[in-house]
């Protein structure tokens, strides 16, 4: 199995805490804060790692908090190519209010990445990527990137003859997409904004996904659904699945659980459809898991065993 490379423009530094309840104008005291590596391309790695596939997360790395972020990254035994920035490596904070049971995320821009050194991450993605193999792109970019980063890194793998899976969005999306890439993952929301219209049903998503295939834009499309699941779309599938119906424990990283489920498959020779069974399940599993923590094999494994005894519908369109 090739590695497959996490391209992650945009690390954090992730600090989870809880408090009582959320009051503002009030000193609310927290629960000891729980450290994670973060960021969409680091949690694809680290996910596919879990599952028992080979990744290898590149992003770049600046003062303490990248430090931290790669000390936490080697201790989950994830391989890691780095390119060191002058900024910080940002961090995040995510608060739980035990009253509402409802979790808050505050997530920072990141920090100001010269043209050099963009230009060295992707020197470095350049030689990662391997011929035929897969990449993905996820997250958000720092502010100082240009949009089109991702398209340039999907024009490499496209040169590589690699699939080049893309989990972002606004501008970034849109500027990829016209490239070209092999599987995305928006958001019903995030397809809107493609699309520049509200889409207003599960139907007008997957017409648009259709769309998007139709012109090459993407080759598989995976539209998340929230608590509704998600949808598969590609030239000859059309297909819903609902989410795992489990205790949710906590929010963060399902998505991004979701693609790296779906990698790990198909970097095992499985078909796309079944890979994305995989996928959910893997997303069910970090919904099911507590706080930040993202899903392990077993119960991924166990639920999709369950997953792939329930019913699965086409989606319309």
């Amino acid at each position: 199995m090739k590695s497959i490379v996490c391209l992650a423009p945009n690390p954090a530094l992730d600090v989870a805490t809880a408090v009582a309840e959320l009051v503002d104008q009030h000193k609310m005291r927290c629960d000891p804060g729980v450290e994670q590596p973060g960021g969409g391309g680091i949690n694809v790695a680290r996910v596919i790692r879990r599952l028992g596939g080979d990744a290898i997360a590149l992003y770049p790395v600046g003062g303490p908090y990248g430090e931290r972020v790669s000390a936490l990254l080697e201790a989950e035994c994830v391989p890691r190519a780095t390119v060191p920035i002058a900024g910080s490596t940002r961090f995040s904070f995510i608060a739980r209010d035990k009253a509402s049971g409802r979790q808050y995320q505050f997530v920072l821009p990141g920090p100001t990445i010269s043209d050099q050194e963009a230009r060295l991450i992707l020197e470095r993605f350049v030689r990662l990527v391997s011929e035929g193999g897969l990449a993905v792109g996820s997250g958000s970019l720092p502010p100082s990137l240009s949009e089109d980063f991702y398209g340039r890194a999907a024009s490499i793998a496209a040169q590589r003859h690699a699939g080049f899976v893309l989990d972002t969005s606004g501008g970034a999306l849109v500027a990829a997409l016209r490239q070209g890439v092999y599987l995305v993952k928006p958001s019903l929301r995030e397809l809107e904004s493609v699309a520049g219209r509200p889409l207003r049903s599960h139907d007008g998503a997957v017409a648009f996904s259709r769309e998007l295939v139709a012109r090459h834009a993407a080759e598989i499309v995976v539209v998340s659904l929230g608590a509704a699941g998600a949808i598969l779309v590609t030239d000859r599938t059309i297909q819903h699945r609902p989410a795992a119906q489990v205790a949710v424990g906590g929010t963060v990283g399902a998505g991004d659980s979701l693609v790296g489920g779906m990698l790990t498959a198909i970097a095992r020779g499985w078909p796309v459809e079944e890979a994305f069974g995989y996928g959910m399940a893997a997303a069910g599993a970090t919904l099911l898991a507590p706080g930040t923590t993202l899903c392990d094999r077993e119960t991924t494994d166990r639920l999709h065993s369950t997953l792939a005894g329930s019913d699965v519908g086409p989606a319309s369109g």
